[in-house]
């Protein structure tokens, strides 16, 4: 019976590839370009200059349904040559609280270690932040704070960066949250000015044909051999374009990379740059600057552990207090763990 049903499953998945689509659905306006052949473009290997890899981790302490703590890592390296050079780690507390802001909830952010941003105040209904009609979580600020420092990050690295140099971001140049743009956009007005690429590279990708499959998905059944990059997917106004790339011949990996629109004709170059940097076999076809980055900003659960139980033994007498407020969100821990 069971059996049944899961071929019945299968059956239904297959179906679903059937019709890749024409065009991509992006979530803003713009003109599409057909999905073509046509459009793919082969890369050299002729890159030189400095890449910046750049990204973040964060992982809660404590949380209640008025505070949470978190603990938040930045981290860059720079490879010159395809050898790092350069690299370095910031490290600090966040503690987001709510309170009354003339009758309206607020969270609001403190810093306590590298201040790599000042103290931040959000509404807890910014659509931003929210899911559906409900009210931000605060322990999401934890999300927001990281990815602001991330920025922050970008802005002071580019002052050490010459022309032609680039820096990577992991994940896309999407503007999510309030106050992000104008923090992105002060970057890329210094990187203009210094003559430095911006890029997003991501590894996850939701982007959608016309026909609601993968756009993932339609570029690998008609891709050709070798590394290479897709472009154009539409006619774009905005300040920041996008294209996809397989950045080895022997990857199985299609990805999503942003650019800044200005960057059209550097993109042979930027790309040349990644393809040196994507040959390592724990992740063929993914920048290992970025792989590097990834592994020395993320928080283990054990370095977690170590954190809870220095901060309980700091706590000392106040522990108990600190203890009972977080009840009003643990219950349903105790779910979890019955049987």
């Amino acid at each position: 019976m069971e059996g049944d049903i899961l071929k019945e499953v299968v059956d239904d998945l297959k179906s679903s590839f059937d019709e890749m689509g024409k065009f991509v659905k992006l979530p803003y306006e713009n003109e599409a370009v057909e999905i073509s052949e046509d459009n793919f473009h082969s890369i050299g290997e002729k890159g030189d200059g400095k890449i910046v890899f750049v990204d973040g981790g964060n992982t809660e302490i404590l949380k209640s349904s008025n505070f949470s703590l978190q603990f938040v890592r930045i981290y860059y390296t720079i490879y010159l040559d395809n050898k790092r050079i350069s690299n370095k780690k910031y490290e600090f507390y966040l503690l987001v609280k709510s309170f009354d802001n003339n009758g309206k909830i607020f969270f609001k952010t403190k810093i306590f270690g590298d201040r790599l941003i000042e103290g931040l105040e959000f509404d807890s209904f910014d659509k931003t932040l929210c899911v559906g009609k409900n009210r931000a979580d605060v322990s999401f600020i934890g999300n927001v704070v990281r990815r602001f420092s991330e920025l922050k990050v970008v802005h002071n690295v580019v002052d050490e960066l010459s022309s032609g140099d680039v820096v990577v971001l992991d994940g896309s140049l999407d503007c999510k949250y309030s106050g992000e743009k104008e923090i992105l956009d002060k970057i890329v007005e210094n990187c203009n000015l210094k003559n430095v690429n911006i890029i997003g590279l991501s590894k996850t990708c939701e982007l959608f044909t016309d026909k609601g499959n993968s756009m993932i998905s339609a570029l690998n059944a008609i891709q050709p051999v070798g590394s290479w990059y897709y472009y154009p997917i539409a006619k774009f106004s905005k300040k920041f374009d996008i294209l996809f790339v397989k950045l080895n011949s022997k990857s199985k990996y299609i990805f999503r990379m942003d650019f800044v629109s200005e960057m059209n004709d550097k993109i042979e170059k930027v790309l040349s740059l990644l393809i040196l940097n994507s040959k390592d076999p724990v992740f063929l076809g993914y920048p290992y600057g970025l792989i590097e980055a990834d592994k020395m900003a993320r928080v283990s659960n054990n370095e977690l552990e170590m954190i809870k139980t220095k901060f309980m033994v700091k706590a000392g007498k106040d522990w108990d207090k600190i203890n009972e407020s977080l009840k009003t969100k643990d219950s349903h821990s105790v779910l979890d763990n019955i049987g």
